[in-house]
């Protein structure tokens, strides 16, 4: 059996394109709101935690423009702790009311 696929139009494409281009506009903005309303938080636990989380960003950022063979052997350990970084800031009550209002603003 044979399946013949068809190229997409490029309506489809466009349109497909530019919803990509909408919700990574939306989810950065989001970002910006919630990391801005962060840092006018006075607890040093959360500032301590959003240092090492935006820390270990950059370094994931890094070592992702590297290649393979040339990455840091314990890259998987950043990511599992950026990630345990952010569930804690996204988890602190806090952070919690600051989400709640940039997704207010956002609607």
């Amino acid at each position: 059996m044979c399946l013949i696929v068809k190229k997409p139009s490029s309506a489809v494409l466009q349109n497909a394109f530019s919803n990509q281009i909408f919700f990574k506009g939306l989810i950065l903005d989001n970002s910006r709101n919630m990391i801005g309303a962060i840092r006018q938080i006075k607890d040093t636990f959360i500032q301590k935690t959003f240092n090492e989380w935006k820390f270990n960003k950059m370094i994931l950022a890094k070592e992702f423009s590297l290649p393979v063979s040339k990455r840091r052997k314990d890259l998987e350990e950043v990511e599992k702790q950026t990630e345990a970084l952010e569930k804690e800031l996204a988890a602190d009550p806090a952070c919690l009311s600051i989400s709640n209002t940039c997704n207010n603003i956002n609607r």
